[in-house]
């Protein structure tokens, strides 16, 4: 996931930032897991709609990655 540079010390490829190419590996791996976990879900399961809770979280936890997501592209576009 990483190269060494002429000291030894490990960088990412994409970023050229030391340690980052572990979380972007670790974010990586959980994030396929989410995704064949609700492709299993839709796939397999009788009915789809019961997987999804009906509590008010979710669109609290919605409204939060809509927000981390906004914030990501402000910094990038910054």
């Amino acid at each position: 996931m990483g190269h060494s540079n002429e000291r030894g010390k490990r960088f990412s490829t994409a970023t050229g930032e030391p340690g980052s190419s572990v979380g972007a590996g670790l974010m990586a791996v959980g994030g396929s897991g989410l995704f064949l976990f609700a492709a299993s879900q839709l796939l397999f399961s009788d009915d789809p709609a019961d997987s999804v809770p009906n509590s008010g979280g979710i669109g609290l936890a919605v409204l939060g990655a809509a927000l981390v997501c906004l914030g990501a592209l402000l910094q990038l576009a910054g």
